[in-house]
């Protein structure tokens, strides 16, 4: 919003002169309301054709474009075609006209991103990886790159933003959305353009900010749906425009005017022809107009400022809030939890992929080079491929959900896709890697492609060359919502069967990590009479797992320990392949241990594996979870629940962006109450205190309460308080007395004379006179002179509470709902019983009008402190509205599925324990051996329609007073460092809420350092998380919703699609170090994978390996990016101690290693490891066997990327020692020469 006049005092001087740089544009998402070829056949392709022809006619004329997929698309499809156009070399492609326009200036390709991500959602190997992947796309299509960032459409950004991008090779980022808050404080100094930084960190980045989004600047400027084009009336709204603009950005005098909005310029010609009138004219006085782009407005803004002169900015912008009161996009941090969690896979997929690669090409550095490139680059070409669809799950409308369903789908198979396609890549990869023989056998390119497309018909067949170990063991997820892929290896009966077991490799790789790892592995097997055995030493494997499924085979499960880093390990499935004969390396020695769930298992139960011990309880509808870790005697106790927000479509629409709470319902039912109710108070003070109401109608029934009231004693001071007419006491009381025969008849009866009744009424007034004497005679304040008014306080403060307790826990929603919108009886159900005992209660207690006031406003103070005081009473648990009947339940068959009962299953490798909470949702709770300091919890459910399903994880612990009045505190993990977050009390719940890539901690309770180890959740996909109350750690998981919050999305984002949510407990039992709890995250997030392949002899490879005191230190780094390049053979001519010559031919590779510190508060020390001690040259022998040179330069120059994507210029620094600071990024080269085979 524009500065208001309080603040013209703080603005600069206003420059004399203005420029506006027009830029015409089209905002294209890569999906939404359509699929991503949905749009680019329908609207972008001819978008781009007719930009093209316009640009290359009109070479005064500019546009700009953003992200890159939909120009990858269009050269795919046309870019060698004839484009129709020609120059004085003739005829051109389009690629070749692109490639022209962009060399020209005329066409500004900006972001360089291959999608414009989610931010808060995207890991860092992602946010890396997106930048790669536009780079090599731009440098294939256009020979180009840029320096300008564009994020124009991004839900909110992370302060990670200027790090990554200022070290990409980028000196400035357009931004386009900012909370309107932080809108108005910036515009308000004329900050909009501001200097980012990344705390800590190096690299800063000029930052201009778009005040009106990136739409243009009136609806008459809108091309392509207005036809107006009348010049006066166009430049009366851009000089309009340009002076509200001047004062919210420095005085330099250069305007940017957006001319464009979502996929415009379907007509071109007439767009281009409007702009090119208004450029002509000149009837703007001290204001000119041009064509531009942002790359040459923010040259222009370069020229004209200091960057020293600009405003320092390290925070971020999240939550992101459009508009005022609850508006808050908090709900893509839930919509469509199943393609979140797809992302996530198909990323860990593609990055163990890449890494495979790397090290099956640096393992055959040798040989037949010009037959290995043209294989090495069929696999490449493949990986990109799947590096393209990993960044468009990535794009900001599609792992945040906010697409249609059908995109989303569109979404789901190219996802499965990348997945399929990369495991194939790997098991070849992994081949190569091992020496298999059988690889080098494979001819050229085309040989590669057809053995691919042969895996991928078995994968077709059902039975998997590979599968994803995060892949979790949950409830089926229908066909178009989610898994093709499987949670085991399928081991086919043609492999192994019971009359015949020739024998299957399974080799279980961990090339995403630099540290060994231990995991699970299950396999899907038709016989038992087979031996498992480690092919490395031979040995049987005896930490298997048996369960037998209904279709007669056997889910065989085994751990497979030490898994090097960089590296893999071999299992043999076969017959007679053990050292020791006999039958103890059979598998059907563990048949006899196959769990069967308990069928009426108690209340409470034990799981244990290793050192940890949990007791499980089930208490009303929450899991209490008691955590013993035998080793060190620390024990913690954590409650789980699920439970559920409502939402209410007709009074304010949540959708697949914005999260409503039930505020806006709970104050229309508040007025509902609260009105009738003080009216109630106030007519009972008048009607008791101030005499019988007789002029109104219904006086009559309030008649005898009244009088009675009136003669046992109420002071003249009180009815003239009350505005009752002045008159004597004698004559009240005469007045009362003839009026009221009862009294009479009372007073004979008794016996006493009238006498005696006067006097005995004077002296009963006498003592409430001195009772009820106003506060302002006594002198002091209310509560001082009147001990009633505390009593009235307390009483007005918990009749608010209970009501809100009652409303936000107890009502009905459909009631509420009713109520809300004035249906379903509200004035018998609510007015009229709130009025009823309003009245009755005042009457009944004699209220004077302060206490009645004080009663008020102790009500509401009373309702607004339990909004905002105890938002966790605003969600009920999921339970409790299963078995009330309020969820709207879809017809199945769970009715042999008793709610809230524990089911327990004791294995050799896992304990777990199953509960139903309603008809849709069951939560496992598991103990395993591959993870024995965790505690893992994995939610399968769907999400009931108008519902946000979210889990909540208390963990009984002192909580200090700060916490207590101001909010608790917790951590998140944003990729680069661990950021601190408070609840704000005064904020609804929906903007509480932040993203969390992975990982989320409570702050400790002392509050004095951020070692946040007594309860930190790690997760394999991303969540929006909050601190509901103190030491509570509340997650989104599921919500689907029928209404619309009118954000673009055409139709409501109902989700059926179930989703398996894996959550991991960590208490910090044996370590509470920061970095320790990063270092768990990071394994969870890079999983092994497993292959089925051929019998070899080679077993295992670690490529990367630490020596001595330095191995403790690759635990501390994470892998961003690997990749070999520029492989080749040389022919390298030696003296020897005779000085004779002697001609040797020598394996050359250059090896890119990208690698993150993790962030650590423990110490500020920085990673370094020896570059001798980092790499295992033994490991790949087979390319270097004699004696390899090695020397590690780190890349400077301000670009990450990993070559070849690089087109600019940057310098290697030859080093000895690789050393990273905490928290930071740095990217090595590692050449290598050796003598060859």
């Amino acid at each position: 919003m524009p500065p208001t006049s309080r603040d013209i005092g703080k603005q600069p001087k206003l420059p004399e002169t203005l420029t506006l740089h027009l830029v015409p544009h089209s905002h294209s998402d890569i999906g939404w309301n359509l699929s991503f070829e949905g749009y680019y056949h329908s609207i972008v392709r001819s978008v781009l054709r007719q930009m093209v022809h316009e640009l290359w006619s009109h070479p005064h004329r500019r546009f700009t474009w953003g992200d890159l997929a939909f120009l990858d698309l269009w050269m795919a499809k046309e870019g060698n075609e004839n484009s129709g156009l020609k120059d004085h070399k003739g005829d051109r492609s389009w690629k070749q006209v692109l490639q022209i326009l962009v060399h020209r200036g005329q066409l500004d390709i900006v972001g360089g991103t291959y999608v414009s991500p989610d931010e808060g959602m995207a890991t860092w190997w992602a946010h890396n990886t997106i930048v790669d992947t536009g780079h090599r796309t731009m440098h294939r299509l256009l020979k180009a790159n840029t320096s300008v960032a564009w994020q124009i459409d991004n839900f909110g950004h992370f302060n990670t933003l200027p790090y990554l991008l200022s070290n990409s090779g980028y000196s400035s980022l357009v931004l386009g959305r900012m909370a309107y808050r932080d809108l108005y404080d910036f515009s308000s100094k004329s900050r909009l353009q501001f200097q980012w930084q990344t705390p800590d960190k190096p690299g800063a980045l000029f930052t201009h900010f778009l005040s009106t989004h990136y739409a243009s600047p009136s609806k008459l400027l809108d091309f392509d749906n207005s036809d107006q084009c009348d010049a006066k009336v166009l430049l009366n709204v851009l000089r309009r425009y340009a002076l509200a603009q001047v004062r919210q950005y420095p005085a330099h005098g250069q305007i940017l005017v957006m001319m464009g909005d979502d996929f415009r310029y379907a007509k071109a010609k007439r767009a281009f022809e409007c702009i090119d009138r208004l450029v002509a004219a000149r009837s703007l006085p001290g204001i000119s107009l041009r064509y531009s782009t942002p790359t040459e407005y923010l040259s222009s803004v370069a020229r004209r400022s200091e960057a020293s002169d600009l405003y320092a900015f390290e925070g971020d912008f999240y939550p992101y809030q459009d508009k005022p009161y609850e508006q808050y996009w908090s709900g893509i941090l839930a919509s469509r939890p199943a393609l979140k969690g797809l992302v996530r896979s198909s990323e860990q997929v593609v990055q163990h992929t890449e890494a495979l690669l790397a090290v099956a090409k640096l393992a055959n550095a040798g040989g037949n080079m010009a037959q290995q490139k043209a294989r090495w680059d069929v696999l490449e070409a493949h990986l990109e491929y799947c590096r393209k669809q990993v960044s468009i799950g990535y794009h900001h409308d599609a792992i945040t959900g906010t697409c249609s369903d059908a995109t989303r789908y569109d979404y789901v198979q190219r996802l499965e896709a990348a997945q399929r396609a990369a495991l194939r890549i790997s098991r070849y990869a992994l081949q190569l890697a091992a020496y298999d023989t059988s690889a080098y056998k494979v001819g050229g390119a085309q040989e590669m492609d057809r053995r691919l497309r042969k895996d991928r018909a078995a994968e077709k067949a059902g039975h998997p060359l590979g599968y994803n170990t995060a892949n979790v063991l949950a409830a089926g997820i229908d066909e178009k919502g989610s898994r093709d892929t499987k949670a085991w290896l399928d081991i086919p009966a043609r492999v192994c069967a019971k009359d015949a077991c020739p024998g299957s490799l399974v080799t279980v790789t961990n090339a995403a990590s630099l540290v060994s790892q231990t995991q699970i592995v299950r396999l899907l097997v038709d016989t038992l009479d087979t031996a498992l055995v480690d092919a490395a030493n031979g040995h049987a494997v005896t930490d298997v797992q048996v369960d037998r499924r209904s279709d007669g085979r056997y889910l065989v499960s085994f751990l497979a320990k030490d898994i090097p880093g960089l590296g893999f390990r071999s299992y043999m499935l076969s017959r007679n392949q053990t050292k020791h004969a006999g039958s103890s390396g059979s598998l059907s020695q563990f048949a006899d241990l196959a769990r069967s769930p308990s069928a009426n298992t108690p209340l409470s139960l034990r799981l244990s594996k290793g050192h940890l011990l949990v007791d499980l309880a089930v208490h009303g509808y929450r899991v209490r979870l008691l955590v013993k870790d035998t080793g060190t005697g620390q024990t913690r106790v954590v409650w789980h629940s699920l439970n559920q927000y409502f939402a209410n479509p007709r009074m304010q629409s949540s959708g697949a962006y914005v999260m409503h709470s039930f505020m806006l319902m709970y104050a229309t039912v508040i007025y509902f109450f609260g009105v009738p109710f003080c009216v109630g108070l106030a007519l009972s003070y008048a009607v008791h205190r101030g005499g019988c109401l007789t002029a109104i109608p219904f006086s009559k029934a309030m008649e005898i309460p009244c009088a009675a009231d009136c003669l046992h004693g109420w002071s003249l001071a009180d009815i003239q308080d009350a505005g009752a007419k002045p008159e004597t006491e004698a004559e009240l009381m005469a007045e009362t007395i003839d009026g009221d025969t009862r009294m009479s008849a009372d007073s004979s009866d008794s016996g006493m004379s009238l006498d005696a009744v006067e006097q005995q009424q004077q002296q009963q007034q006498q003592r409430d006179s001195r009772e009820y004497k106003p506060q302002h005679e006594h002198g002091g304040s209310a509560a001082n002179s009147d001990p009633r008014a505390v009593f009235h306080a307390m009483a007005g403060s918990a009749v608010g509470c209970l009501f809100m307790y009652f409303i936000e826990q107890v009502a009905d929603i459909a009631r509420l709902d009713k109520w809300s919108v004035g249906q379903g009886h509200v004035f018998w159900q609510l007015v009229l019983p709130s009025f009823t005992s309003a009245y009755v209660v005042s009457g009944t207690m004699r209220w004077t009008a302060r206490q009645t006031v004080l009663f008020i406003c102790a009500l509401a103070a009373g309702v607004v402190l339990t909004i905002f005081g105890l938002p966790s009473w605003q969600s009920r648990p999921l339970a409790a509205t299963a078995s009330s009947g309020q969820g709207q339940m879809r017809e199945q068959t769970w009715s042999a599925k008793p709610l809230m009962a524990l089911v327990v299953e004791h294995g050799n490798l896992c304990d777990s324990a199953r509960i139903w909470i309603d008809h849709q949702t069951e939560v496992a709770y598991s103990v395993c051996a591959d993870k024995p300091t965790l505690v893992q919890v994995t939610t399968s459910l769907s999400a009931d329609v108008n519902r946000e399903v979210v889990a909540r994880f208390e963990i009984e612990q002192p909580v200090s007073l700060g916490q207590r009045l101001f909010g608790c505190e917790f951590d998140i993990f944003n990729g680069v460092d661990v950021v601190r977050r408070r609840y704000s009390r005064w904020t609804p719940i929906p903007g509480n809420y932040y993203p969390a890539i992975s990982h989320v901690s409570l702050t400790s309770a002392s509050g004095n350092h951020r070692h946040s180890g007594h309860l930190t959740l790690h997760s394999r996909q991303a969540m929006g998380v909050t601190c509901i109350r103190p030491n509570t750690i509340e997650t989104m998981l599921h919500r689907s919703m029928s209404g619309n919050d009118f954000r673009g999305l055409v139709e409501p984002m109902v989700d059926r699609v179930p989703a398996a949510i894996t959550q991991f407990i960590d208490l910090g039992l044996r370590s509470v170090d920061q970095k320790s709890m990063l270092q768990v995250n990071s394994l969870i997030n890079t999983p092994p994978m497993v292959f089925a392949m051929a019998m070899h002899t080679n077993q295992s490879l670690a490529l990367f390996t630490a020596v001595g005191p330095n191995a403790k230190s690759l635990g501390a780094l994470n892998l961003v990016g690997l990749q070999v390049s520029d492989t080749d053979l040389l022919n390298i001519e030696k003296t020897t101690d005779g000085h004779d010559s002697v001609k040797t031919t020598a394996a050359v590779a250059k090896l890119y290693v990208r690698l993150q510190a993790l962030p650590s508060t423990s110490t500020t020390m920085p990673v370094s490891i020896p570059a001798a001690e980092f790499l295992s040259v033994n490991s790949i022998a087979k390319s270097f066997q004699r004696h390899v040179d090695m020397k590690m330069h780190v890349v400077e120059g301000g670009d990450w990327s990993i070559a070849p994507a690089s087109t600019r210029e940057r310098s290697l620094r030859l080093v000895k020692d690789l050393e990273i600071p905490a928290g930071q990024q740095k990217l090595y080269r590692i050449d290598m020469q050796g003598t060859t085979v």
